[in-house]
């Protein structure tokens, strides 16, 4: 038998929150993981939906270029369709739900960090590049239109080509990455809702008798002896009580509280962090093999 006094600092965060709390954090880390880890999956899923008809627009776009290109060699004429065709108006719809929709979660990010820590990291970066390519696209889409509309025919404008698809891949390409980043780091996440649910939830309180709280009391108190002699006469104390004729009761283990004593019995574990006063017959701690964070007693 062994009594173990002392706190557990993992315990002590939440008002005394002890190992249900631990569980509770633990249930609500991974509602958080999978909560993030839908809303990356859903960006994802609907970005390409938009990205991939899109970009096989943009090939087809290409292709009708090149052809009216070796066409307009062959007569010298302007091409036979003068952008913007339906297939730019096409990517345009296509590209405008990616670049505001998907891309609005990097927008608020990157506001965010110039406004509480004028930084500008990873989101902000994708933000302006993205941004760029949708203005510029807009800009010869809108020039192109208006040229059209007005008859002329300018071949420095009508020669350009958007570039939608482009912030549309991006926008693609890093949410991917955010999704398998989420993906990962859930993983690491059950591991430790899996140790924090090994976590004991109850423990055994001791009732010490009066007289020797108060020689316990004498013993910390004093500011002559150092912490390896008060160790020891601490337990000399506890060599003269008899571990069996204690009370003891069954406490949760948010109840448990600095400078209390607890019975650990052969084949259970040690409920929280502390020091060793006590001991008696034969039982060790066994902690080389374990991994949940608690050792056992055999």
């Amino acid at each position: 038998k062994l009594p173990h006094g002392g706190e557990s600092s993992s315990q002590q965060t939440n008002g005394g929150g002890g190992g249900t709390s631990l569980i509770d954090s633990a249930a609500r880390m991974e509602r958080s993981r999978q909560k993030e880890l839908h809303e990356w999956k859903c960006s994802l899923i609907i970005s390409l939906f938009f990205t991939i008809p899109l970009f096989v627009c943009h090939l087809i776009t290409m292709h009708s270029s090149m052809n009216d290109g070796i066409d307009d060699n062959m007569t010298g004429g302007p091409p036979s369709s003068i952008p913007p065709t339906r297939m730019d108006w096409l990517m345009l719809l296509l590209a405008t739900p990616v670049q505001f929709g998907v891309g609005k979660r990097f927008y608020v990010s990157a506001y965010r960090g110039l406004v509480h820590g004028c930084t500008m990291g990873m989101d902000f970066l994708v933000a302006m590049g993205t941004s760029s390519a949708y203005l510029y696209s807009i800009i010869v889409f809108v020039l192109q239109l208006i040229a059209k509309n007005n008859g002329e025919y300018d071949a420095s404008i009508m020669d350009l080509f958007p570039t939608f698809e482009t912030g549309a891949w991006l926008i693609t390409f890093v949410t991917l990455g955010k999704y398998l980043e989420a993906y990962a780091r859930g993983k690491t996440a059950g591991a430790l809702q899996t140790l924090m649910e090994l976590q004991p939830v109850s423990a055994t309180r001791t009732i010490l008798p009066d007289d020797v709280l108060k020689l316990m009391k004498e013993v910390q108190s004093s500011e002559e002896m150092d912490v390896e002699e008060k160790n020891k006469n601490i337990t000399k104390i506890f060599s003269k009580v008899h571990v069996n004729s204690i009370p003891a009761e069954e406490k949760d283990i948010s109840e448990i509280r600095i400078g209390d004593f607890l019975l650990v019995l052969p084949g259970g574990r040690i409920p929280t962090d502390g020091m060793l006063v006590a001991r008696e017959g034969t039982s060790k701690i066994d902690a080389a093999e374990n991994n949940d964070g608690c050792a056992y007693i055999d």
